[in-house]
Order: structure tokens, then C-alpha cells, then sequence
């Protein structure tokens, strides 16, 4: 197994639903990060351990067809997106300073 493809292909994987959900959804995520913070990351996040937590050790499942992949993608997912949005926060603030030409005295 050359694990270097497989990482490749799961983060293509994560592109794609990343594009889907964002289609259906729109920027939601930021929304939600601009009114909580980073702790409506960490509850998505903690929602998610939980539900691989549950689907790992559960048998008898009510919907059978959901994987654990897809919620570990998820996961992985909101990772990312925590991310981009510690990144974007950061960029605002130095473009903040950067516009701020108060002239010294």
C-alpha cells in the first residue's frame, strides 16, 4: 500500500466534501465561528469523537449505512476549517495594523 496515494486520495476526498458542503450549506461555518469562536469548532469536533466513539463500539446500529470514515472525515474537515479560520482572523488583524497609517508625532 503506498500510504502517500492514500493520504493524497482522502484529502481529495475531503476537498470534494468540503466543495459539496459549502454548496449546500454556504459559509455557515465561518458564521458560526464569527458568533462563538473557536468553541463551535470544539463542539462540532467533540460531536464527532463521540459519534466514532459510539459507531466503534456499538453493534447493532439503527442506520446501518453510516461509516465511521465519513465521520472521522468530518473530523478532519473541521480541522481544517478551525484552521482557515484562525489564519483568516489572523490576516484581518495584520491588515488592520497595516491600514492603520496614523502618522507619529
Amino acid at each position: 500500500m503506498n500510504k502517500e496515494k492514500v493520504f493524497e486520495d482522502i484529502t481529495e476526498q475531503m476537498l470534494d466534501l468540503y466543495k459539496k458542503k459549502n454548496a449546500d450549506y454556504g459559509d455557515s461555518v465561518a458564521d458560526t465561528y464569527n458568533k462563538f469562536g473557536l468553541d463551535a469548532f470544539l463542539v462540532r469536533m467533540y460531536d464527532k469523537i463521540n459519534r466514532v466513539t459510539t459507531l466503534n463500539h456499538k453493534k447493532d446500529q439503527q442506520v446501518v449505512d453510516e461509516k465511521i470514515e465519513d465521520t472521522l472525515l468530518d473530523l478532519a474537515n473541521y480541522s481544517i476549517l478551525a484552521i482557515i479560520e484562525l489564519r483568516n482572523e489572523k490576516a484581518k488583524k495584520v491588515s488592520n495594523i497595516c491600514e492603520d497609517k496614523t502618522p507619529y508625532m
